[in-house]
């Protein structure tokens, strides 16, 4: 009996240290484990276009991508491209027409807060980027005599801000739903049609949703 007893406190002795490094090795690997994500976000919003005379609104289409990681407890910090395009189309009169492509394509650089609610997190954010517009204009004219027809493309490069506010949905271990709602304000800039410039105000607001993808 003394001898199983022996026996039966050897192994302990070297079990139980084993077991202790191995329970260290797993927690040391939980600590470690990568906190970086990818998000792809698609969705549509309303694009506010203002000039010194006249002030337009339109739905616009928009793509966003990012990538980023946790900085520190609950907050991550993301650089993320979005792409949109609206699209307008001004009747002059019966004959004549003015119609616009709207393309902005904005690479910022979000700071996120993320509350912790268990399957879902809610998160509030603001960012700052610079925003390059590209615009198309295709115009039908009568100036009199003759008409006039043909196509001006611009492009300019402003700096953006933006709000936001969403909810990331847990699906599995590294898959989240990602809904996101945010304003973003673009610097003004200005175009020249027909000999005059014309200062653009732009600011938009939509709503996306996508997959958020930890790894």
């Amino acid at each position: 009996m003394k001898k199983v007893l022996l026996m039966t406190a050897a192994v302990l002795c070297f079990a139980l240290p084993a077991n202790a490094q191995e329970a260290g090795r797993k927690t040391s690997a939980d600590q470690q484990k990568s906190t970086s994500y990818l998000t792809v976000r698609m969705g549509s919003g309303r694009f506010h276009m203002k000039t010194d005379d006249d002030k337009q609104k339109t739905s616009l289409f928009l793509l966003q991508g990012a990538v980023g990681m946790e900085i520190a407890p609950g907050i991550r910090g993301e650089v993320e491209l979005t792409a949109s395009s609206a699209h307008k189309e001004k009747d002059v009169d019966p004959w004549d027409y003015v119609k616009s492509e709207h393309s902005v394509v904005n690479l910022s650089v979000n700071f996120l807060k993320d509350f912790d609610l268990g399957a879902v997190k809610p998160y509030v954010g603001v960012g700052v980027g610079a925003a390059t517009f590209y615009d198309e204009i295709k115009y039908n004219l009568n100036m009199g005599l003759f008409r006039v027809c043909g196509t001006k493309n611009y492009s300019s490069s402003v700096l953006s801000a933006n709000a936001q506010a969403g909810l990331a949905f847990t699906l599995t271990d590294n898959i989240m739903l990602d809904a996101n709602v945010r304003y973003t304000h673009f610097g003004n800039y200005k175009v020249k049609f027909f000999g005059e410039k014309t200062k653009m105000k732009n600011h938009s607001a939509d709503a996306t949703i996508g997959i958020r993808y930890n790894f």
